[in-house]
């Protein structure tokens, strides 16, 4: 079987509304491979 897997580069300011993003991939069974970076540097 093969794996769903979604990567996303996203950068925001607003922590809540990427922890809501990573919960939906999440709840729809993808595996997260999610990279936040704030201001332009990884955190």
């Amino acid at each position: 079987m093969k794996a769903n897997s979604i990567s996303i580069l996203m950068v925001d300011d607003d922590e809540e509304d990427w922890m809501l993003l990573s919960d939906a991939f999440d709840e729809l069974g993808y595996r997260s491979c999610l990279h936040y970076e704030e201001n332009g540097e990884a955190a």
